[in-house]
């Protein structure tokens, strides 16, 4: 073996140790956690509000757009929308658990990462292709193109 393939072992035998280090660490596991949705319901309950929607999106460091074309789809909801207080509101009603879902969803599809389950990911749009986006995982390097 030459001398430039045991660099490249030590330096994947660092970089594997400090992915290690990283995971124990509490910051890391503090940001694993999905923020639990507080969700409000009108008297008719023909509105379902997602009170903390911007703390939730913010968690996962994505554009809310996102979350709401995704919530859109994933609901078949006709009309949604941030309001001033920058909570989602939904007109019609959704049960609790099916937002969860939604939002975990969200959560496997947007954020975290295929290969090596990470969640330090950013999404960024292809250079070649400029309606193409993917997610590029900043432990990886994993690039996983979004439908």
């Amino acid at each position: 073996m030459i001398q430039r393939d045991i660099d490249y072992f030590n330096y994947l035998d660092h970089f594997y140790q400090s992915i290690h280090q990283d995971k124990k660490n509490k910051n890391y596991q503090s940001k694993l956690n999905i923020i639990e949705p507080i969700i409000q319901y009108s008297q008719n309950k023909k509105k379902t509000k997602i009170i903390n929607f911007i703390k939730i999106i913010n968690s996962f460091n994505r554009n809310p757009d996102l979350f709401i074309n995704f919530l859109k789809k994933e609901l078949s909801i006709e009309k949604c929308s941030l309001n001033d207080n920058q909570q989602l509101t939904i007109f019609q009603f959704i049960k609790e658990s099916i937002i969860k879902q939604s939002i975990v969803k969200f959560f496997e599809k947007f954020v975290l990462c295929k290969t090596c389950k990470n969640i330090f990911t950013s999404i960024e749009k292809d250079k070649d292709f400029k309606n193409k986006q993917f997610i590029y995982c900043n432990y990886c390097f994993h690039k996983e193109y979004l439908s």
